[in-house]
């Protein structure tokens, strides 16, 4: 609506476009997810500037433009993050078995950000400690899964949403733990969440706007990364916060990922 303003344009939202009601005058038509047919759309529509938020690796026509969303880039970030914020290096992870490039990209970002991670007092491990169970597995066990990591003691765990689940958020509420995630904290755990990780498909729009009221796209470039849900929370081994310097860090890497 910004943007729009201040072109001139208006600015509308509609659930659904259908081809025979796109215009000319419809200047730019922003998708927050890929249309099956945006080839289509964009070909016949060439005076009119498609842009999509997509997860799909896809070349755009010479009127279209893909913003792209890596999961992987979330998983890194959100590895890094959690080594950057948990005392001792204590992280922990757990993860679906079946999404493996997004967990080894967990596991690069926190070694990305300490090496080895190895804790320098009682108990001497080296980290992440990660636990692995299938999709839509139990909440039971997922709790003996954190039981099992947390023998090692996890300071800081990484729950994605696929893990995630109300019964799982009580029981971890009331552990000695931070917790971070790529999705909205249930509600249940709220008291015990640290930040969340996502995907910003939006902010890159301000970047090519003027390409986009000029008639230049045809290119994709990749979504950046946006952290919310912003909370302190004391563990044990000392309190688990975002502060501006490590927020620094972060925009670094960031940058470099995109």
């Amino acid at each position: 609506a910004e943007l729009a303003a201040g072109s001139g344009l208006e600015f509308e939202v509609r659930q659904e476009i259908f081809a025979n009601e796109i215009s000319p005058d419809l200047k730019i038509i922003i998708f927050l997810k890929q249309p099956d047919n945006l080839g289509s759309l964009a070909t016949n529509e060439p005076e009119t500037q498609f842009v999509a938020i997509s997860s799909q690796n896809w070349s755009p026509p010479t009127n279209g433009t893909i913003i792209l969303k890596n999961e992987d880039h979330v998983a890194f970030l959100a590895g890094y993050l959690s080594a950057l914020l948990a005392p001792n290096f204590r992280v922990g992870g757990l993860l679906v078995s079946e999404n493996t490039e997004f967990n080894q990209a967990f596991n690069n970002g926190v070694s990305y950000y300490c090496g080895l991670c190895a804790a320098v007092i009682n108990p001497l491990n080296t980290y992440p400690v990660l636990s692995q169970q299938p999709l839509n597995s139990s909440p039971a066990s997922w709790q003996a899964a954190f039981t099992e990591i947390n023998a090692s003691k996890v300071n800081v765990l990484f729950l994605p949403g696929d893990a995630a689940s109300a019964e799982l958020g009580t029981y971890l509420s009331g552990m000695d733990v931070a917790v971070i995630g790529n999705q909205t904290p249930p509600e249940e755990l709220r008291s015990r969440w640290v930040a969340t990780i996502s995907s910003d498909g939006l902010s890159p729009l301000r970047e090519i706007w003027n390409d986009l009221m000029e008639g230049q796209s045809g290119k994709v470039l990749n979504a950046s990364l946006k952290i919310s849900d912003l909370n302190y929370v004391e563990v044990t081994d000392g309190l688990v916060w975002l502060s501006q310097g490590k927020m620094d860090l972060l925009n670094k890497v960031i940058a470099m990922l995109r």
